[in-house]
Parts: structure tokens; sequence; C-alpha cells
């Protein structure tokens, strides 16, 4: 048997919603030589409850504390922004990032609410296989 676990909360939902570099937009392919940014804008509506909005980065197709030291060129996981070094993402590779903002009650005390938004990215691969040729063949440089 199946089970779901739905908790309510009256707090209100982080809003969340993640710009690329050059205002990437839904799956888009990037050159791994380049740098990456992701800039987040998180608003939190009005509340009768006070709270405080606290941010996370994550990717479920990477590990971000993994990589290489220098990698991410953001001062934290936690800021809105998300800065990632030239070749820090393998090419060839699809890339999903995440940041969720969890509002808490100041109290600490009582259910959260989170939101979250996400961009994913592909980088580009080495070119493979293939031929070239020319026509003609033989000629005279001018």
């Amino acid at each position: 048997a199946a089970r779901q676990r739905i908790e309510t909360t009256d707090l209100p939902i982080p809003d969340v919603s993640i710009q690329g570099a050059a205002g990437l937009a839904s799956t888009q392919r990037v050159n791994p030589g380049s740098k990456l940014s992701f800039s987040a804008t998180v608003t939190t509506p009005p509340s009768d409850t006070a709270t405080t909005t606290t941010l996370m980065w994550h990717s479920p197709s990477l590990n971000l504390s993994s990589l290489e030291q220098g990698a991410i060129l953001s001062s934290s996981l936690t800021t809105p922004t998300l800065v990632l070094a030239p070749h820090a993402l393998p090419p060839g590779g699809r890339y999903t990032f995440v940041l969720t903002a969890t509002s808490t009650p100041t109290t600490g005390a009582g259910p959260k609410a989170e939101g979250y938004a996400s961009i994913v990215i592909a980088t580009n691969s080495a070119p493979a296989l293939g031929s070239c040729w020319s026509s003609p063949e033989k000629g005279t440089a001018l």
C-alpha cells in the first residue's frame, strides 16, 4: 500500500524564479568553457507570521559540494546567485540546478514553507567522427 503525507501550513510560500546567463530558459546548450551564472529572484508574500527565508542551491544531477575547489565562484550556495567557473562542468552532460527557498517562523517552531525553481542546461560536447573535404582538391592560393 502506498502512503502519502501532506502537511499544510499558513506560512507564505516563497516565489522563486531563476534567470541564466543571457536569459537562459528551459533546457539550453552552453559551452563548458564559459563561465555560467544563474541569478534568482525570491519574493515572499506578506504574512501575519514573522518568517525568515533561507536559500540553498543544489543539483540532483551533480554534487555541487564535490566540485573541484574554485569551480564555484559564488560566495556560497546560500545566495540568490550561483556562478560556476569555466570548465566546472564536463562536456556532453545535462545538468539541473535547483534553488530552494524555505520560510521558517522566526520563533523556530511550526511547519516550514518551501518554494523552488530549477533550470536545466546541457553542455556542448566536442565534435566526434565525421569527414572533411574541399573542392577543388588542388589549386593555387590567391
